[in-house]
């Protein structure tokens, strides 16, 4: 976790089922000097089949949510005097940019005849990309 050092995105593999997505932005502010947030979050995929209707469901979650602001220079001028409204604005900017969130969806995918779902495992290679693989085909 670091501001803005990298791409603005950044997904690398977090584990077997999970991806981990850094973004590097900044906080465009009115008539103040922009903050760099750094957001980090995961997103762990998860895999349920219904092998009578031949559907796999898809299941992306986040979790691990972090974020880090910097307003050094916010402080800064908190120091000259300018406390109150500094203050207010680090206190809305801290509730309204900082609180966990997550989010769920789900992706339902039709799975072709002799195909079973338990079959296939769902898995983030090195470079974070979900991969869906290995199946044995059954004739009948």
């Amino acid at each position: 976790m670091g501001l803005l050092s990298g791409p603005a995105v950044e997904v690398t593999r977090a584990g077997n089922n999970s991806v981990h997505v850094d973004l590097d932005l900044e906080v465009e502010i009115d008539w103040w000097p922009n903050a760099a947030l750094d957001i980090d979050f995961d997103i762990k995929v998860e895999k349920s089949c219904d092998n009578a209707a031949h559907k796999m469901t898809l299941k992306l979650t986040s979790q691990n949510f972090t974020s880090n602001a910097d307003y050094q220079l916010w402080k800064d001028i908190a120091s000259l005097g300018f406390t109150k409204l500094t203050a207010d604005l680090i206190d809305w900017y801290a509730e309204n940019c900082s609180t966990p969130f997550q989010v769920s969806r789900e992706f339902e995918v039709d799975i072709p005849e002799g195909i079973n779902c338990d079959d296939l495992q769902v898995s983030v290679d090195a470079a974070g990309n979900v991969v869906i693989c290995c199946f044995a085909l059954t004739v009948p």
